[in-house]
């Protein structure tokens, strides 16, 4: 009985503070969606629009970050650290890139993207504006994303939990203050929800960055980033990648074809459309931070051999 309670305790240390911290990252978005829904039908749906293509990152790096954690935990389990920081930095250079693509889409070519999704002009060039400013995220929430899944392994999944909390703090403070013109600052509308978001991706990062350190300083340990998987090591990681981030893809493709199709019925579709996402955000957000608490701890009991733990 005391093991089984030991595990359910562990498991709740775990499970419980990721859940909350990937429904904190959703609520990034939605509380955007809140404030802006007092500017109108065109604001509410370019934001929608243009949220809906940053998911196609959020999902594919978080993708990333589910094989981080299989493979840290599995090292972890062994007992082999410099495999665990290896497995780190390899996730973490992959979802470096990944960011560095779509900021590099995103600050190009914003306006030809949003066409994709409205032919309304005006929807168009709003979106395309929000777009541009939150490509800014793109980079602290990868590594963001990357640190957590370190600390999680690390069982210390109540520190990026933290930071998220503070992050939505300084979310809803600055839209406050950014949207509506307060405190002697001009009135920057859909502009002042993207810079808001950017600040508050940049504190979250910074404080994980933190977060990560301290921890490292506090077992004795030290990060040592190194990319030298071997051939046989980077075969075997691509073939761990690709099914799962194919998957996660093809889920949020899906989720923008039919955000195109709202789009192109017209501005009041659309934003009838977005106003929805905060409830799916909030679920998404919590059943990924359940499944990812999963995978830690599955992987830690198989880099063990313990097969009935797993």
């Amino acid at each position: 009985m005391g093991t089984n309670h030991a595990f359910i305790k562990t498991v709740l240390s775990i499970a419980v503070p990721v859940a909350l911290q990937c429904m904190l990252q959703s609520s990034f978005s939605i509380i955007d969606q809140i404030m802006i829904g007092q500017l109108g039908s065109v604001s509410i749906a370019a934001v929608g629009l243009a949220g809906k293509f940053s998911s196609i990152y959020q999902v594919v790096v978080s993708a990333i970050a589910v094989v981080a954690g299989i493979m840290i935990a599995q090292y972890m389990g062994k007992g082999e650290q410099a495999q665990v920081d290896r497995s780190l930095s390899v996730n973490l250079a992959a979802a470096i890139l990944l960011a560095l693509g779509f900021t590099a889409a995103c600050l190009g070519v914003p306006g030809h993207i949003m066409s994709i999704y409205t032919e309304d002009a005006a929807m168009c060039a709003v979106a395309a504006s929000y777009l541009r400013l939150i490509a800014f995220t793109f980079l602290p929430m990868a590594g963001a994303i990357l640190l957590s899944t370190m600390l999680r392994c690390m069982e210390r999944a109540s520190l990026p939990l933290y930071a998220s909390i503070v992050a939505a703090i300084v979310n809803t403070g600055l839209n406050y203050v950014l949207i509506f013109g307060k405190l002697g600052f001009a009135p920057m509308g859909v502009d002042g929800a993207a810079i808001a978001t950017v600040m508050a991706q940049l504190a979250n990062f910074l404080l994980i960055l933190g977060a990560f350190l301290m921890s490292c300083r506090k077992t004795g340990g030290s990060f040592h980033f190194s990319l030298s998987l071997g051939a046989e090591g980077y075969r075997q990681y691509i073939w761990m990648l690709l099914p799962i981030l194919v998957t996660e893809f093809m889920w949020s493709l899906g989720e923008n074809v039919y955000a195109s199709i709202y789009g192109h019925m017209g501005t009041i579709a659309c934003a009838a459309m977005t106003l929805t996402n905060p409830i799916q955000g909030l679920m998404i957000g919590a059943l990924s931070g359940l499944s990812q608490a999963a995978g830690i701890l599955i992987g830690k009991s198989l880099g063990k051999k313990d097969y009935d733990e797993a």
